[in-house]
């Protein structure tokens, strides 16, 4: 439990001091927004009180967004030499993809 803990920490601090995560929360409301309520099939459109659209966009939103960012982190880890580190740990490779992936 204490590997998960540190592994938490370091996302977490990692996270949140890295720019790219503004900028992907950034471009993920921006992108929600212009498809929610500025283009010509917004809410207020349709005539009815569906969010049906609304989850549509945030899904496929997420489809490129997470991806992307995963990637840049496990990126981050080989470049800083620290993936060995990760490698070597004794817990199964689902936690680190789990850790990276769900760090806001």
């Amino acid at each position: 439990m204490n590997t998960v803990k540190i592994l938490v920490h370091k996302e977490l601090a990692t996270t949140f001091n890295s720019w790219s995560i503004y900028i992907g929360y950034t471009l993920f409301f921006c992108v929600c927004g212009f498809f929610s309520w500025l283009s010509s099939n917004n809410l207020l459109y349709i005539g009815q009180a569906n969010m049906m659209q609304v989850f549509g966009i945030i899904n496929w939103t997420q489809f490129f967004l997470i991806p992307a960012l995963t990637m840049k982190s496990i990126a981050d880890e080989k470049r800083n030499g620290t993936i060995e580190l990760m490698l070597t740990k004794p817990y199964y490779a689902y936690f680190y993809v789990f850790f990276h992936s769900t760090s806001p």
